[in-house]
């Protein structure tokens, strides 16, 4: 969540990451090369929306009355496969250059990477686990994931500089 000066509250993470964007994008992540912004979106919503559902329901498959894990997994290899293919082709999944569509989709593809990682890592997909590579092993990973302890009600807030 983010408070702006102005006092508007933003709580969900890609309007978090559209934001900070606005107020300034030096790599050009919301303009993706070749004019691929409709696509770029669609990609995102397609991650948000069947593929997040399924990554839920096969990484916490125990939260869901009669969810079949492995069922979940294979609906969430769809969307993997979808990814793949157009790694096969560009660097990023937008194009030569990174953009927003690579960092909202790149930590569900490592969650959904880390439930079984000797299974997702035994896949044909070589263009999707480089890429997911890339992005772990990147500087921008280890600002972005830094640990910090669990907020409780009662503790002072945390601010993220």
């Amino acid at each position: 969540m983010v408070v702006t000066a102005g006092g508007d509250v933003i709580e969900q993470s890609l309007d978090v990451m559209h934001w900070a964007l606005e107020q300034n994008d030096p790599g050009d992540w919301l303009s993706p090369g070749g004019g691929a912004q409709e696509e770029m979106s669609g990609l995102i919503a397609e991650c948000d929306g069947l593929f997040k559902d399924s990554l839920d329901h096969y990484k916490y498959a125990n939260r869901y009355e009669g969810a079949d894990p492995m069922e979940e997994r294979g609906k969430a290899e769809v969307f993997l496969r979808k990814l793949e293919g157009r790694l096969a082709k560009t660097r990023y999944l937008c194009g030569a250059e990174i953009s927003l569509a690579d960092m909202a989709i790149a930590p569900f593809v490592r969650q959904f990477a880390n439930v079984d990682r000797a299974w997702f890592d035994g896949h044909d997909w070589p263009h999707l686990i480089g890429w997911l590579e890339a992005f772990l092993g990147s500087e921008r990973f280890e600002a972005i994931f830094k640990k910090y302890p669990q907020w409780h009600d009662g503790d002072a807030p945390t601010v993220f500089p």
